[in-house]
């Protein structure tokens, strides 16, 4: 709503010193004419970059939150390297993937919250699918040791 509000005060001051000057005779009708239709692109570049700063500042308080939450559950040792061989079992190791589990363990304030949703969604899926994939026992059990080790207490969401 910034946006707009913006990009209307913009073209109004404009509009408003084209038709005084119309109104003075300084400017020609056809200018004007112009004038009026010229003023749009700015008005609306003005706007736009407002919306865009105006809505990048909401998202941020939105991610700080979930960033807070984040450290505040991986805090302690971290929580998601804990699923390292169930994530290496899944297939779903990638670059991203193996630095959020290093990340979990030694800095977790600095765990990119987008990252963290997308991979624990695509480990959620992966266990969710009819393809009869069984966890092993090997994988479980080193899954619980590394509960276990992480200081006794397996928490949920």
């Amino acid at each position: 709503m910034i946006g707009v509000l913006l990009a209307a005060t913009v073209y109004l001051a404009g509009f408003s010193l084209g038709y005084y000057g119309w109104q003075q005779q300084s400017v020609s009708y056809d200018l004007f004419a112009k004038l009026v239709w010229l003023l749009m692109v700015p008005a609306t570049a003005v706007g736009g970059f407002a919306w865009l700063i105006m809505s990048n500042r909401l998202e941020y308080t939105v991610r700080e939150d979930i960033r807070c939450y984040i450290a505040e559950r991986e805090a302690a040792g971290g929580f998601m390297w804990c699923f390292g061989p169930l994530f290496e079992m899944l297939s779903l190791e990638d670059f991203t993937v193996k630095r959020l589990l290093q990340q979990s363990s030694e800095e977790p304030d600095k765990m990119d919250p987008e990252d963290y949703a997308r991979s624990l969604f695509a480990m959620r899926q992966s266990l969710q699918q009819d393809d009869s994939r069984v966890i092993s026992t090997d994988t479980a059990t080193q899954v619980f040791n590394n509960l276990m080790n992480r200081g006794g207490t397996v928490t949920t969401v």
